[in-house]
């Protein structure tokens, strides 16, 4: 019954109008309120460091994106419980240089039926071992309760302004 329910809301979304609010876009729906579990909330902006582990800094912010949070955890993963449903963004790597890590990544997407983002394109993420890295925007609307643990490389993100 709850995937048919996020598949009804998928839908929904996807045609322009929500559960949330009719006809207002993607970026203008409300946004999830998170407990982090693993890891502090930042704000996303261009330069800002991206993993409480690694030094990567976020080279280019979608426009898109503006007036957004994200979990600074460690590279490997970060873990949130939703504490109030709403959409939350996913910038999931999809890096060519390591072909294993995209799998799993997308993989995750897939499985846990996240959905791209297709206004924005792909952009480069971080530049790491002399060359950047590239990553795509997923949306996904969380559920009240629902535990999350963000696959490696993968950075959560949330809209600010609620």
């Amino acid at each position: 019954m709850r995937k048919i329910l996020c598949s009804i809301a998928i839908l929904w979304l996807t045609l322009g109008f929500s559960c949330f609010g009719v006809g207002k876009s993607l970026f203008e729906q409300p946004s999830a309120q998170l407990t982090i579990l693993d890891g502090k909330i930042k704000y996303l902006q261009t330069g800002c460091k991206l993993y409480a582990d690694k030094d990567y800094t976020l080279k280019n912010r979608p426009h898109q994106l503006s007036s957004t949070r994200y979990v600074m955890g460690r590279f490997d993963g970060c873990r949130v419980r939703c504490d109030r449903e709403g959409v939350a963004f996913l910038l999931a790597l999809v890096d060519p240089i390591n072909q294993e890590q995209t799998k799993a990544v997308l993989t995750f997407v897939k499985e846990n039926q996240w959905n791209l983002v297709q206004e924005i394109p792909q952009f480069v993420l971080f530049y790491a071992n002399g060359a950047d890295r590239p990553a795509r925007v997923y949306w996904k609307v969380l559920a009240r309760g629902q535990e999350m643990i963000c696959p490696s490389g993968c950075v959560l993100c949330f809209r600010y302004k609620q």
